[in-house]
């Protein structure tokens, strides 16, 4: 993130010193290699791999291979005597500008197009394995993608614009604004999440490979399975994975995965805080005079929010208005 916010900074320097007269005053920064729109793509899709899988960054070196032909292409031409660089700048700085525009319109919209997928790839995986999903940075994850997206939607408008009537720094303002403003969000939201957990998630393992075995009554399993959990109270711990879990009850991940989801309909996630919201309601209608925060964190709920979604989903009444229709009930 700190290398993408610094070649974001790159991409509004030439647009500055261009505006305060740079380029007329000192006509040798012609070709200075430090605007590299093409390296922006390639990063945002780093930044989401390292994050999410640990990728390393030689598996992306192709997305970046536009971006290192554009830098020596201007480092090149940059170094050539003064005279001869304005009249190469002449004969190929617009085809070269315009090159750069298209192929980044292109290429932004591959990688948003891989890195939403990526998210959802990870949220699935996420319900399926952890009951705490919402201690992770999902929601940074997709407001990222969302802002990107319409980073590229600005950006790809005045591209185009630009590639058809070449506009002036003037024109370029709002473009230039909205990069700005993006790169101040990015570094706020990347510090503000910088320590948030991320587990490095593989795919459950699938049984397709196994030996044939009978039919299986995968939503009898799931329901024994459930009730093994409620009753061992597996479900109070914050961090319960499926893996765990599929200890606790004595099977493999891919079984229990496969009777929650294919048995009862349900993600793992779905099923753990069903059975922490069924233990909060147990505990409301015993009465005493817990807070429903306090409820919520000892039945193994790892936030307010997540407590609040689950509980509603389960009674179809946050759980605030399922206290107090009890309470009119008893009196």
């Amino acid at each position: 993130m700190a290398v993408l916010l610094l070649v974001l900074t790159g991409v509004l320097t030439p647009w500055l010193i261009g505006f305060a007269g740079f380029y007329d005053n000192w006509q040798w920064l012609t070709f200075f290699p430090i605007a590299q729109p093409l390296l922006v793509p390639p990063l945002l899709l780093a930044y989401v791999e390292m994050t999410i899988r640990g990728s390393p960054l030689q598996v992306l070196r192709a997305w970046f291979l536009p971006g290192f032909v554009a830098v020596s292409f201007e480092l090149a031409s940059f170094i050539l005597p003064l005279s001869d660089k304005l009249e190469w700048a002449e004969v190929v700085g617009r085809a070269f500008r315009t090159a750069e525009n298209l192929l980044l319109i292109v290429l932004f919209a591959l990688v948003l197009r891989r890195v939403r997928r990526l998210v959802a790839d990870y949220r699935k995986t996420l319900t399926e394995q952890r009951s705490d999903e919402a201690r992770f940075g999902l929601t940074w994850l997709l407001q990222l993608t969302s802002a990107m997206t319409i980073l590229w939607s600005v950006w790809a408008l005045y591209a185009l614009t630009d590639t058809v009537i070449p506009l002036s720094f003037d024109g370029l303002m709002p473009l230039y604004l909205a990069i700005a403003g993006a790169s101040v969000w990015l570094a706020i939201q990347a510090w503000r999440y910088g320590n948030v957990p991320w587990p490095r998630l593989q795919a459950v393992t699938s049984d397709k490979d196994a030996p044939p075995r009978p039919t299986r009554d995968w939503q009898a399993e799931g329901g024994r399975w459930a009730t093994v959990l409620r009753e061992s109270e597996a479900y109070r711990e914050p961090a319960l994975t499926l893996r765990g879990a599929a200890r606790i009850v004595g099977t493999n991940e891919a079984y229990l995965s496969r009777a929650f989801n294919e048995g009862l309909g349900l993600s793992f996630s779905a099923v753990i805080q069903g059975l922490r919201s069924d233990a909060v309601a147990a505990a409301i209608e015993r009465g005493g005079g817990e807070d429903l925060l306090t409820l919520a964190h000892d039945a193994g709920f790892a936030s307010k929010a997540s407590f609040n979604r689950a509980f509603a989903a389960r009674f179809g009444v946050p759980p605030s208005t399922y206290r107090r229709r009890l309470r009119i009930v008893k009196n």
